[in-house]
């Protein structure tokens, strides 16, 4: 029975209804060129029209050369490859709903013009973001930054205490286990005493993380529960536009972000990569107005229904007094969202630092710009620190990761290794007055593929915790060159080859 539930699991599932689709119609375009004389001319122009069409395609570059390679050395599969997975399909309901939600919600995302004109330098940073996805910009919110798991729970805990109207929450995923045994008493006595509840997670990152009957579970107890992005076995085989953001709103008036997902690593319950280090904020005020919004919009596009949102934006009713800008924003891929939002700001703190950049990240594969862009900073005098995990999660990343050193280390820019484990927080200071919590990792899936959130700080008082942690951090860490990176010839030529298709993954 055992080998049975690992056969038929969901994870087994996804991945063999993706080679079946796959092999399905490589198999039937063999047949008909075989059978079919003018099938072969069909596929000339069908080859012929799918490099038009990349060439053409209005995304990155670096996106393009993996599709081109994979159709120059394998042509039927490699078009196949590109019909089937290429584009990032959002139906067209699904569309509509967001586009409403969006029309509903534009009430509640007008910037203000006093905040804009008081911002100073950092105003193109901030109008950048609310040109691209209206989340405002905001003064009189309250930042706490949570430096590891721990801390974070510590303080969800208190939080989900208080709770009087409505508690939302949108996690990549949530694993059973400790962790989420402590949320769900609380959510439980909150729900007996009228607060609602709802929880979002993704259905392809949930995977494997919680037992049979665990939803239906959660609905029984009063949690309005939803699968972001469903798979359906056979029908559907999507890798991408998977919800990665991690939120939680209380009342509309307190607002969670960052790195932490519901699992017991996250706060060291479990220890599978050394101390796992993480990173969130706790945000106070009118701007979590924001995460409100982004909830709401995302809940929305999957129920197909749209809520009364002046049920859950709040009035000017809390303020903190001097505590800088405040920016939640979100990100995500075409065609819901036009640009990346979360690489191009990462490419405007780094492109206008003018003293420091310190970096966080657990994974780094990233297109040429970001690359470009410190090397850039870094010559013209910036003190440029990256980051980045000792012990991986995954094997293959960090050989990748591991390939870009080499050209960082010739422009000045510094890598280092955290050595008491893994560091998933995803964080960006620069000056001492500028940074930015989130939940994006430096790889494709966060800047092109999934959908992201992020809180952007300028003269926050908070940024002197970060910069703190910052320091502690490098502390721990161990500084890397050319002597202690040396990679295997072998692994070298493997990482060569996988990395020209990076974009796709």
């Amino acid at each position: 029975m055992r080998y049975l539930k690992t056969i038929f699991n969901k994870q087994t599932l996804l991945i063999l209804s993706t080679l079946l689709r796959l092999i399905f119609v490589i198999f039937v375009v063999y047949y008909f060129s075989t059978l079919v004389g003018w099938f072969h001319y069909l596929l000339l122009v069908l080859r012929f029209v799918v490099f038009v069409r990349i060439i053409n395609d209005t995304t990155n570059p670096s996106h393009k050369i993996p599709w081109l390679v994979l159709c120059l050395a394998f042509p039927i599969v490699g078009i196949t490859c590109y019909i089937l997975f290429s584009k990032k399909f959002v139906s067209y309901r699904q569309m509509r709903i967001y586009r409403k939600t969006i029309k509903v919600s534009k009430k509640y995302q007008q910037q203000s013009d006093k905040v804009s004109k008081s911002i100073g330098d950092n105003v193109d940073k901030n109008m950048y973001i609310y040109n691209q996805c209206a989340m405002p910009v905001y003064t009189g919110t309250e930042v706490k930054y949570l430096k590891n798991g721990e801390t974070f729970l510590h303080s969800l805990l208190i939080d989900l205490k208080t709770a009087k109207k409505f508690i939302f929450m949108e996690y990549f995923y949530v694993k059973d286990g400790k962790m989420w045994s402590e949320i769900e008493e609380i959510l439980k006595k909150k729900i007996a005493e009228g607060v609602e509840v709802r929880l979002m997670v993704d259905d392809i990152g949930t995977i494997g993380k919680v037992p049979k009957g665990f939803f239906r579970h959660l609905r029984k107890i009063g949690i309005n529960v939803i699968k972001y992005n469903r798979f359906i076995p056979i029908i559907s085989a999507i890798h991408n536009n998977r919800d990665h953001r991690k939120i939680t709103v209380i009342d509309g008036i307190i607002g969670y972000t960052g790195g932490i997902n519901i699992g017991d690593e996250y706060v060291n319950y479990t220890h599978p990569y050394g101390y796992w280090k993480d990173t969130a904020v706790r945000l106070y005020g009118k701007a979590v107005d924001n995460f409100t919004i982004m909830f709401l919009q995302m809940f929305n596009s999957q129920t197909k229904r749209v809520d009364m949102y002046s049920d859950y934006v709040i009035a000017d009713t809390c303020t903190a007094q001097n505590d800088g800008f405040v920016q939640p924003f979100c990100d995500g891929p075409k065609p819901v969202f036009t640009d990346q939002i979360g690489e191009n700001t990462y490419l405007n703190i780094i492109n206008q630092a003018k003293h420091s950049v310190t970096i966080t990240t657990p994974y780094f594969i990233v297109d040429y710009q970001l690359i470009n862009a410190l090397k850039m900073a870094a010559s013209r005098g910036i003190d440029v620190k990256l980051v980045v995990p000792n012990i991986p999660d995954k094997k293959i990343v960090y050989a990748l990761t591991r390939t870009n050193y080499k050209q960082l280390f010739s422009s000045g820019v510094k890598v280092y290794k955290y050595t008491p484990g893994f560091i998933h927080g995803k964080m960006i200071l620069a000056d001492d007055e500028v940074a930015m919590v989130g939940t994006m990792n430096w790889d494709y899936r966060s800047l092109v593929h999934h959908y992201e959130d992020g809180v952007l700080m300028y003269k926050t008082s908070c940024i002197v915790d970060i910069k703190k942690d910052m320091n502690d951090i490098i502390e721990a860490s161990e500084e890397q060159n050319l002597g202690n990176t040396k990679i295997n010839i072998f692994v070298r030529i493997w990482c060569s080859l996988i990395a020209v298709f990076s974009p796709l993954f």
